[in-house]
């Protein structure tokens, strides 16, 4: 989660506020530019671009999976199943910072939601290590798995 900043009395025009006026800010660390809000920005707007960035960042790489052998898929398999439980327990981490009057808001339900979903596309990939098809299904089945936020 990113750090939020508030100005009190802004030196220069920015997107959101002009000269003398407050306004908050913060800087996320995959992005060049920081972010501006007029008002004092929810969990979402400090939340979601990085968890949405890594997980969008694995659905394109568990979509365009090349691999040549059972072997290899199953490696792959590994990695991803680790790398969706990371995203999990940084979700669950950030869930369970919440004050508690607000895990039970929207906010704090979105965190839980994405933790609980990363958490089952771990054990969907991993259940595949059992898979008894031929290697073009079992390509096919990885690839069909995606983070999906409704």
């Amino acid at each position: 989660m990113s750090t939020v900043h508030f100005v009190q009395h802004a030196q220069k025009d920015n997107p959101v506020a002009k000269k003398g006026e407050p306004y908050y800010w913060c800087h996320f660390k995959n992005e060049d530019e920081p972010r501006f809000f007029k008002t004092r920005p929810s969990i979402n707007d400090i939340t979601e671009p990085e968890f949405l960035s890594l997980a969008n960042e694995l659905n394109d790489q568990l979509f365009s999976l090349e691999a040549k052998t059972t072997e290899e898929v199953y490696k792959f398999i590994c990695d991803f199943a680790d790398e969706f439980r990371t995203l999990a327990l940084s979700q669950q981490e950030e869930y369970n910072n919440l004050p508690e009057s607000l895990k039970g808001s929207p906010s704090g339900t979105l965190l839980q939601e994405r933790a609980d979903h990363c958490e089952d596309i771990a054990n969907q990939l991993e259940s595949l290590g059992n898979h008894e098809g031929s290697f073009e299904e079992l390509l096919e089945e990885v690839r069909s798995i995606q983070y999906r936020e409704d």
